[in-house]
């Protein structure tokens, strides 16, 4: 019993570090229920974009602390994922304390009023919140001709208190912006660089019109913990199994000449 306890130490040796190498919690959610949704209205649309030919509009209100980003419903005759639909800016989401309209595009012609409806939401619910007290933010341009009509596609630089160029979390930005009169919010995800995509569109865009109003940061997990953590893993696995097989090499040697001896001496003492 004494020996089997040894083969546990390099684990209770190796706790801390495997501790220390755990991933972090994860920010985004794919269930998010603090919000309403009500059913607004239903419109016959004609749009080679789609499968569908009917567009159901929803009202969703934001009663949490996270943006939500989509909302999935499902009845007994509808279901699908409902988004923020606007023809400049895409990933577009409803922040907190506020109201957004969600579209669903189908091929039924239903009414989902009088059924029961049921909703899943997914939301990005952290921030690293005074991320960018003071930041300078320069809208460039680039403009593309592979195809007959120019494409015009824009990119936002910024200067961030994070050091994000560690690459050590899955960073990402709500934008809340405003063009021409009209607030947007939406999500960008961040590589290693102080810069995001912004928009592509086949028009230009009035650059004097469009002010960049504030950039909160979302934190995700560490792209390395699950990976280490495995690593540590397969180290105490591989020390526990080392250490098993030279205590199952040591019994084996040392097991045999205990029973010789004591036979020996069995022998000697019935002489």
């Amino acid at each position: 019993m004494k020996n089997k306890k040894i083969y546990f130490l390099p684990l209770l040796a190796l706790a801390p570090l495997l501790m220390a190498n755990s991933p972090a919690p994860i920010v985004r959610t794919d269930e998010y229920n603090d919000f309403s949704c009500s059913y607004l209205s239903r419109e016959e649309v004609e749009d080679i974009n789609y499968d569908g030919r009917y567009l159901y509009n929803y009202k969703v209100t934001n009663n949490g602390t996270g943006c939500i980003e989509s909302v999935f419903i499902q009845s007994d005759s509808i279901h699908g994922y409902i988004y923020v639909e606007d023809e400049i800016f895409d990933d577009l989401v409803v922040l907190p304390g506020q109201t957004g309209i969600l579209s669903l595009r189908t091929n039924k012609d239903v009414n989902p009023e009088g059924e029961e409806l049921t909703y899943r939401g997914s939301a990005y619910q952290k921030f690293i919140q005074d991320a960018f007290n003071n930041y300078d933010v320069e809208i460039e341009e680039k403009t593309s001709t592979y195809s007959s009509s120019p494409e015009y596609s824009y990119y936002v630089s910024f200067d961030s208190t994070v050091d994000i160029k560690k690459n050590d979390y899955e960073y990402g930005l709500i934008v809340e912006l405003t063009y021409k009169g009209q607030k947007y919010a939406m999500h960008r995800d961040l590589g290693n660089s102080e810069e995001f995509y912004l928009c592509s569109t086949k028009e230009q865009l009035d650059l004097s019109q469009l002010t960049i109003d504030k950039l909160t940061m979302t934190k995700g997990p560490k792209y390395k913990s699950a990976l280490g953590t495995f690593i540590v893993i397969g180290v105490v696995i591989l020390i526990t199994f080392c250490a098993l097989s030279v205590g199952g090499i040591i019994f084996a040697i040392v097991f045999p000449i205990a029973r010789r001896a004591r036979r020996k001496r069995l022998e000697n003492a019935n002489k």
